[in-house]
């Protein structure tokens, strides 16, 4: 009997995994599900060694995507191993074992095909095995140490994988080098940069390429960073009919893009729509739907009550005079017309939230008046989303996608490219659609601002501008019935599409889905 804390070696791994039971059903399936994942990880550590391996090969972008494909499958799997997966990696396995020879990467997907829990542990085995003795491909002796340098990380690495799954743990979030150095960061960075297409400039770098590898690059990255693209497009990808493995590599990352695409759209629901306004020309979020009038009078009356509490409080010699912005936020949004119950609601739940810090840091009273402020707004705030069903659905969607989370792996970025977004749409909009896209942008480049907000502000961004890029499309195909006639408004609206800032901010934004 052994613990995953005493594995010294992969003979050492063999015996932790021989002794997992399978004798039902749910304990072959349980293997099963440990074996995929540390194949998966096995095989992703040295996958950048394998690419600049083959990186002289005539055919290097069949093999890369061959390669890839297969740390795609085995990516696919967390706990249940499904069908359409299963084919998947049989069909990938076999495309790799006869055009590029048995691969490290290989073994990860074998580890799917196989049914049994023992099956896939011998292939998890040979994926760590194998990802771990390179000597054989080493040319002089600096190489060799090289390669002994990363056979001793990705052995502790892989250590370090059992056990945390040993202890009934998720590999899901964890870092693939366990934040650890990376033996392999400079092989990544060379392949990562033999992917980028060389006709594009300094300026279009950063921008969304439909025809690029941006989707593999977000994906590896994703595992090193333990921040990893979801995994439901992870695996709709893997099994979609739309994308012809059989293709080149431009229509392959197209259809991977497409799909990408969609899959960020629906999952951005923010129950609203951009329209064009006939009289300027302009773009704005139009609500998908209204609150009844009695709702809408209930919520802005109880909006306008807590606001009302700090009247003659928090002018600029007040006690208050801190929440002069929250109670600000509150009164404009009870004051608009027609307002989106989405809408509200975060300003309900903005002001509260803002409110107790500021009391908490000390910069208001922590009295009564601040506590009833924020408890009255909090309570706006559920019942705006008791009484509205698509308020909930877009809760429930934020979420899900955790961006607050996810968007700490490069902070950096976000300030280099959405403030340069903001600047682009807020010259051809109008409305909420404006006057948010900036604020958010200020958020979401922000790396002090509340965690939260800057998540909402991300997750906001991201629906909006996926939004544009769709409408600009149907508009330009003539898809859209009813145009504003405004002389060049549109052609505008274009331009600013295909600039290279708003196209680095879709990346970006694109970068989490």
């Amino acid at each position: 009997m052994i613990q995953a804390k005493d594995i010294k070696d992969a003979d050492d791994l063999k015996v932790w995994l021989d002794q997992f039971p399978t004798e039902i059903q749910e304990e072959q399936d349980h293997l099963r599900s440990i074996s995929v994942q540390i194949a998966h990880r096995a095989a992703a550590r040295v996958l950048p060694l394998e690419m600049n391996f083959h990186s002289t090969a005539r055919k290097f972008d069949s093999i890369a995507l061959s390669i890839l494909r297969c740390s795609l499958i085995s990516g696919a799997v967390r706990n249940v191993v499904e069908g359409e997966v299963t084919s998947a990696a049989t069909a990938a396995v076999a495309v790799v074992r006869s055009d590029i020879f048995s691969d490290v990467a290989s073994f990860a997907a074998l580890s799917v095909v196989r049914t049994t829990g023992v099956g896939a542990s011998e292939a998890a085995l040979a994926a760590a095995r194998f990802s771990t003795r390179n000597y054989d491909k080493a040319s002089n002796e600096a190489m060799f140490a090289d390669f002994r340098d990363v056979d001793i990380a990705a052995r502790i690495a892989y250590i370090a994988d059992a056990e945390i799954l040993d202890e009934g743990g998720d590999l899901t979030r964890v870092p693939l080098w366990h934040n650890k150095r990376n033996p392999v960061s400079e092989d990544w960075l060379t392949f990562r940069n033999s992917l980028h297409n060389p006709a594009r400039t300094d300026e279009t770098a950063r921008g969304v390429d439909p025809e690029g590898w941006d989707f593999w690059i977000d994906f590896y990255e994703g595992q090193l960073s333990g921040h990893p693209l979801p995994l439901d497009l992870i695996k709709e990808i893997a099994i979609s009919k739309d994308v012809d493995w059989e293709s080149d590599a431009k229509i392959i990352n197209r259809a991977i893009y497409n799909i990408r695409q969609r899959y960020a759209q629906e999952r951005t629901f923010n129950a609203e729509h951009i329209a064009q306004n006939p009289e300027s020309g302009k773009l704005n979020v139009i609500p998908d739907h209204f609150l009844p009038d009695l709702r809408l009078s209930d919520i802005q009356a109880k909006m306008l009550e807590a606001a009302e509490a700090f009247d003659g409080e928090s002018g600029a010699n007040g006690p208050y005079c801190a929440l002069t912005a929250e109670v600000d936020l509150i009164r404009r949004a009870a004051a608009r017309k027609d307002p989106r119950p989405i809408g509200l609601y975060d300003a309900c739940r903005r002001a509260a939230k803002r409110a107790m810090g500021k009391a908490a840091r000390g910069e208001c009273p922590q009295d009564d008046l601040v506590e009833d402020f924020a408890e009255q707004l909090t309570e706006t705030a559920f019942d705006i989303s008791g009484f509205d069903e698509d308020v909930r659905s877009v809760v429930a969607h934020r979420a899900a996608l955790k961006l607050e989370e996810r968007a700490q792996a490069d902070p950096a970025l976000a300030a280099e490219v959405l403030p340069g977004a903001a600047v682009e749409v807020e010259a051809i909009s109008e409305g909420d659609l404006q006057a948010e896209f900036v604020e958010d942008a200020q958020i979401a480049s922000d790396p002090q601002a509340d965690a939260q907000a800057r998540g909402n502000a991300l997750y906001r961004l991201a629906s909006r501008i996926f939004r544009i890029s769709k409408w600009v499309a149907l508009a330009g195909a003539g898809g859209i019935a009813i145009l504003s006639q405004v002389p060049g408004a549109l052609r505008a609206i274009e331009l600013m599409v295909a600039s290279p800032a708003f196209r680095a901010g879709m990346r970006y934004l694109l970068s989490f889905f």
